[in-house]
């Protein structure tokens, strides 16, 4: 028979990680991430999501992408303009969002005004930019209404929410 004192000697499953940024976050520059406080099952992929306003006038540069590494650090180039913000959520093979999410970033300027990494919001190709109305932000219980450029003919939209672990927040 099972009882609670056996179940204090089974081994745990869940491994348990977080991570920490090692460099601040500039435009085109290397950003590097760390591991800490355990260790996860790789592959690892840093999921960059933009974060706050829009911080170009000549429209939106910043997209969604991920870094897939399988070491305990790693870098990327940050593609996002100076005054910019994002977070990101780690994850690695057991889930979304295992090894914690980071606290809001800010992107500074580059030394050498680097723009080599930048989208061109105008260039063919470019996805459209969307918005929630009203103020940007999902509030608990209310209602928002997604929408998107004007210049848009045809719109597939898939929406996917899901959670992402409150715990282990990465400064």
């Amino acid at each position: 028979m099972l009882n609670w004192v056996s179940l204090l000697t089974l081994p745990t499953l869940a491994l348990s990680y977080s991570f920490q940024l090692t460099s601040a976050p500039t435009q085109c520059g290397q950003l590097s991430l760390e591991l800490t406080e355990g260790q996860g099952s790789p592959p690892y992929t840093a999921l960059v999501v933009p974060f706050g306003a829009n911080p170009t006038p000549d429209g939106e540069r910043r997209r969604i992408f991920q870094h897939v590494f399988s070491g305990q650090t790693t870098n990327f180039t940050m593609p996002y303009p100076a005054n910019g913000g994002f977070v990101i959520a780690l994850s690695d093979q057991n889930g979304i969002g295992t090894g914690g999410t980071s606290v809001p970033q800010s992107v500074a300027a580059s030394k050498n005004n680097d723009a080599s990494c930048l989208i061109d919001p105008n260039a063919n190709g470019t996805t459209f930019s969307f918005q929630l109305i009203p103020n940007n932000a999902i509030n608990q219980c209310e209602t928002r209404t997604l929408a998107w450029s004007q210049n848009v003919t045809y719109v597939y939209a898939s929406i996917a929410l899901f959670s992402l672990p409150y715990h282990n927040v990465s400064s």
